[in-house]
């Protein structure tokens, strides 16, 4: 999938303006969504040829059973808010960080600092931590994530041999920095 449309659906909330049942004019989404409607056409007949949305009539949108998800799970609208806002941001940027600094081990000397405008001085996780609504959105995205096969916290218990360790003091240092809860503490309860 081509992520140009999908990043515009998520960026102007698209799919939440566009009714679940029924179908909406152009001209009205792009009032809504606060896009100029010849541009919004545009992107939704590109998120059509990735099997988003579909035209039920003349110069109207309307959903189907892939845009529909952005609506009713919130998860996978985060993660791909995630992605396309974020993530891909970083990647974008990814070889100008590299050559910028060779040999950083700094977790703000990255494409995402560069993405945001703000080169060697920001990382992925001080950004999602700006608003509540980044931080609600990555604990989402990362449910999401971490809730597909071979990710689960019940494979970290059980593919590593913890006995080995001996007497000591476990330390998550995963992504799970915005929620420590979350890993943390099913690692404590299950070990």
């Amino acid at each position: 999938m081509n992520v140009l449309s999908l990043k515009a659906v998520s960026h102007w909330n698209i799919a939440t303006l566009v009714p679940s049942e029924g179908e909406i004019s152009y001209a009205d989404l792009s009032a809504k969504c606060g896009l100029e409607s010849t541009a919004l056409r545009r992107l939704l007949r590109h998120a059509m040829t990735n099997g988003m949305f579909h035209e039920p009539a003349k110069d109207h949108i309307a959903h189907n059973s892939m845009s529909r998800i952005f609506v009713e799970d919130p998860k996978t609208a985060a993660w791909v808010d995630l992605q396309t806002e974020t993530i891909l941001l970083g990647g974008t940027y990814q070889c100008e960080a590299l050559d910028r600094w060779p040999n950083s081990q700094s977790k703000r000397e990255t494409g995402v600092s560069i993405g945001f405008h703000n080169p060697g001085q920001t990382s992925l996780y001080e950004e999602v931590k700006k608003t509540p609504e980044k931080i609600q959105k990555f604990g989402l995205a990362m449910e999401l994530f971490s809730s597909g096969e071979g990710y689960e916290v019940s494979s970290l218990v059980e593919g590593y041999d913890w006995a080995k360790l001996g007497e000591g003091t476990i330390v998550d240092v995963s992504t799970s920095v915005i929620f420590p809860e979350h890993q943390s503490h099913c690692l404590m309860k299950e070990c």
